[in-house]
């Protein structure tokens, strides 16, 4: 199953088959590292990143951005999901440190998890777009001091929705 493919699942004897938990504190801890990675990454990132795929993230991003404004959100999370996951991937590969990749793909589990709370639950499909357009635009303008401050952004953004009660997000996306 793809839960199983993804690291979600645990068994536990007579019990069965069950979604492994995630703490708070587990959640904060991802992205803790993820700060200082994706931040490092994006710093070395910016100046070596194709033009051709900063563009190809630009148009990426307004076609999500589209049909959000015609789709219901629920329609639109999955391109969400993927266009955040080729932006970071991206910047990944642009750093030119393959450890950067392997060391945060190796907690990928966590991050979906993380993702899934933050855009489904809380109801940041709008926020977190808005974060990776300024991350795009960042890149675009070849300003690593922009850059990192927006990935610093996005991720902490992440973070503090880990602790926060999700009905207080109900509200936000109207």
């Amino acid at each position: 199953s793809r839960l199983a493919q993804e690291g979600m699942l645990e068994s536990k004897p007579q019990v069965g088959t069950l979604v492994k938990s995630l703490s708070i504190e587990q959640g904060k801890d991802v992205c803790d590292l993820r700060s200082l990675l994706e931040c490092y990454a994006i710093e070395r990132a910016v100046n070596t990143i194709g033009e051709e795929i900063i563009d190809s993230l630009l148009k990426e991003y307004d076609q999500v951005v589209a049909l959000l404004s015609i789709q219901p959100e629920d329609s639109v999370r999955s391109q969400i999901y993927d266009l955040d996951g080729k932006m970071h991937s991206e910047i990944y590969d642009a750093s030119s440190n393959s450890m950067v990749a392997e060391t945060i793909y190796s907690f990928s589990s966590t991050i979906k998890r993380l993702q899934i709370s933050n855009i489904t639950y809380h109801k940041r499909a709008n926020a977190t777009l808005s974060e990776m357009h300024e991350i795009i635009l960042a890149l675009k303008a070849r300003d690593p001091q922009r850059a990192v401050t927006a990935m610093r952004t996005h991720i902490d953004n992440i973070k503090k929705t880990m602790a926060m009660p999700v009905d207080v997000f109900t509200q936000e996306e109207n």
